[in-house]
């Protein structure tokens, strides 16, 4: 068992792999940002492993021991994909989050006389086939005693969504009053519970930002950016931007990754992008945005194809790929530097000089679309099938996420050494999004 660590939790590294007092063998990537008395400025990796090892005894069988590594973990709020041997009954459990949100794969034996079962984050180059994305529908085991034995699913359990009623929300950060927005309509307004279940949305997003940013642990140089947003200039990565300014000490720069493939730099999205940094810079002029623009051409895609198809594991997909290309991989970040200077007086944008982002965070937007109804089809369904058609569209596209995004977007940014975090996936949001009304959302 071999693992690389990305170290984002905790005062010192934890080294991987971690070994209890009885002996069994933990790797771990993943975040618990909820669900644990655990601070989020402490290891959780050492956590985790303390909690598996509760259920260890010389008696227990590996089934109790599959219904209890469930239950230690399903209570985690956060990503995460494992893999943990258990000696006393040896065998190997291993799984992902119930959303998906790490990636973790399987590479099985095809035939009865091949003994050989592959796990990783990643497929490796020499076996580049056969490989399959581990499902997120629970803890899987696999008995090593036995040649040729078959992985058993144990599956999560059914989630009740509660959501907690709006006094008891996470209160806004009194930055956001600063700004003058008022969610109290006037009780006797037809959009009075709208704006109520805006201000919910907006208490649990926060607060999902604010744990994905605050336990980054600082950077080297004050000035380096220790968070970075995938900013496309759409609503959800302009409100990922915001949130994250809330909750990230005034003094540090956000990095903002704006990627183009356009030959001349001015693709809908890069205009965008454009305006919504400019808005973000007339709302919050104190704090040191930097716009990173990412220009892509033909011929660097058609160079690195092989690579970014051997890790998504499917088509090529372009947008998450080259953040940021010119970034040797284990090699220290340069100087922080804004790619772009501040707009002129007529707005316009001028290249600044190169840059490569220090950040070892990026928020991303990932799970917006998917639950407010923000793709065409989510219309189609809504016009076909009316609230019930949309709410199944909704649904189903939830739980394929996993499959369609997840996996392959969390190996193409842990590629660059960097981790991927997506609050509009956080529980709270996901179980409080999908309480309210769909004419609500």
């Amino acid at each position: 068992m071999v693992s690389a660590v990305l170290h984002l939790r905790g005062t010192q590294l934890c080294e991987q792999p971690v070994h209890d007092r009885h002996g069994n063998v933990l790797l771990w990537n993943g975040e618990v940002f909820g669900g644990a008395s655990i601070p989020i400025y402490e290891s959780d990796t050492k956590y985790v492993s303390h909690r598996l090892a509760s259920v260890d005894d010389d008696s227990v069988s590996a089934e109790v021991a599959a219904t209890l590594v469930v239950d230690a973990l399903s209570m985690i709020q956060g990503p995460f994909a494992f893999a943990w041997l258990h000696v006393s009954t040896n065998t190997l459990f291993y799984g992902r989050d119930g959303l998906g949100r790490r990636s973790l794969v399987v590479h099985t034996p095809d035939d009865a006389k091949r003994s050989c079962f592959l796990l990783a984050s990643v497929a490796l180059n020499s076996q580049r086939d056969g490989w399959e994305e581990v499902a997120c529908t629970g803890v899987f085991s696999l008995d090593l005693n036995m040649l040729g034995a078959l992985p058993r699913l144990h599956p999560w359990p059914v989630r009740v969504v509660s959501v907690a009623s709006p006094r008891c929300l996470p209160p806004l950060p009194p930055s956001v009053v600063a700004l003058g927005t008022s969610f109290d309509a006037d009780p006797f307004c037809d959009h009075a519970d709208m704006m109520l279940a805006a201000k919910g949305l907006l208490q649990v997003l926060s607060a999902a930002v604010a744990k994905r940013v605050e336990s980054i642990p600082t950077q080297e140089h004050a000035d380096s950016a220790r968070v970075g947003v995938l900013f496309s200039g759409g609503l959800d990565s302009v409100v990922l931007a915001a949130l994250c300014h809330l909750h990230v000490l005034p003094t540090e720069p956000i990095d903002l990754l704006a990627i183009c493939f356009d030959k001349d730099h001015n693709s809908p999205d890069r205009r965008a992008a454009t305006a919504s940094w400019t808005e973000l810079k007339h709302l919050f002029p104190t704090r040191q945005w930097h716009f990173v623009a990412i220009d892509i051409a033909s011929h660097q895609v058609d160079a690195h194809q092989p690579h970014i198809m051997g890790i998504s594991g499917d088509k090529l997909q372009r947008l998450l790929a080259f953040i940021p290309l010119d970034q040797p991989r284990g090699c220290r970040p340069v100087t922080s530097l804004k790619a772009l200077p501040s707009p002129s007086d007529d707005d316009t944008v001028t290249l600044g000089e190169s840059y490569t982002s220090p950040a070892k965070v990026l928020l991303v937007g990932i799970g917006a679309d998917e639950q407010v109804a923000g793709y065409g089809r989510h219309k189609h369904a809504y016009v076909t099938g009316g609230w019930d058609g949309l709410r199944a569209e909704l649904d189903k596209d939830m739980r394929r996420i996993w499959q369609r995004n997840l996996g392959r977007d969390d190996r193409m940014i842990a590629d660059h050494g960097r981790e991927a975090r997506f609050p509009y996936l956080d529980e709270d949001v996901v179980a409080y999004l999908r309480s309210l009304p769909l004419d609500h959302v």
